[in-house]
């Protein structure tokens, strides 16, 4: 993160016009005088040195980003992951377009946190007709997880809707479209979940459960079906996956959940 702000600077426009400054003074010094060749020379020296560190800066960020997922995705700890986002925030606050990405992706950790209406405020002030396509798909998934946590099931509905619109028409980057389709799939799980469709959504969790290699959605899986259990009346066999969310889960909200559920059992 230190490299990052380092480099943040760098880049500013007060050391670029620090550069030329100084490029003036050796050209005035050296007596050469002002021409299209001299002016040529500094803009290429100019490039030489700001583009490799842009480069630098720009891979960097990556990987912090990537960090930040694994810690959530993999390791199962949103609190770090949101400790990265919020870091990154504050390196790079002057940057508008980039905050609100932060601050969409931070709502993914609110969220495993159990922190619902910090999540909501966040979405609540933001434009989403102002979104490109990716984002857009980013804050439906968010908004629709805070609507379901809440058993808002209504709303969490209608935006589903505009999700799986922005997946039809395919105008989400490749790159992406099949978490957003897992997303799709997952929240449309739990909204019928909590509208006690337990033997469907057992089979279809059961499912994507084989398929991911993401901890973070195993251990939610294993919570979501260890509730269809316990609501069905299946408490004893419902305990075996709320146990794999509390050894699984670190430090994911689900884990507190899925302590409750067993203590109602024992």
């Amino acid at each position: 993160m230190k490299k990052l702000k380092i480099l943040r600077e760098i880049l500013k426009f007060k050391y670029s016009c620090i550069i030329g400054l100084i490029y003036g003074v050796i050209v005035s010094l050296l007596g050469i005088p002002i021409t299209v060749v001299t002016i040529s020379l500094f803009f290429l020296t100019f490039f030489l040195i700001y583009f490799p560190i842009s480069i630098y800066l720009v891979l960097l960020l990556t990987k912090e980003v990537q960090r930040a997922e694994n810690e959530l995705d993999n390791k199962c700890d949103p609190y770090e992951f949101i400790e990265i986002i919020e870091n990154l925030a504050i390196t790079f606050k002057n940057s508008k377009a980039f905050n609100q990405s932060l601050l969409l992706n931070k709502i993914d950790g609110l969220v495993a946190i159990g922190n619902i209406d910090d999540a909501l405020a966040i979405l609540e002030k933001t434009n989403v007709n102002r979104l490109n396509c990716n984002f857009k798909a980013l804050y439906y998934n968010n908004i629709i997880s805070c609507y379901i946590e809440k058993l808002e099931l209504q709303k969490a509905e209608e935006n589903l809707g505009k999700l799986l619109e922005l997946i039809n028409k395919k105008v989400i980057s490749k790159k992406f479209i099949e978490d957003f389709k897992t997303g799709y799939n997952l929240n449309l799980i739990y909204i019928n979940m909590y509208n006690c469709n337990f033997d469907n959504c057992i089979e279809q969790l059961e499912e994507i459960f084989s398929e991911t290699e993401k901890n973070k959605i195993k251990v939610n899986c294993n919570f979501c079906i260890g509730y269809c259990y316990y609501m069905n009346n299946e408490k004893v066999r419902s305990k075996e996956y709320f146990e794999y969310v509390i050894a699984n889960g670190n430090r994911l909200y689900d884990v507190k959940k899925a302590q409750e559920y067993i203590e109602k059992i024992n």
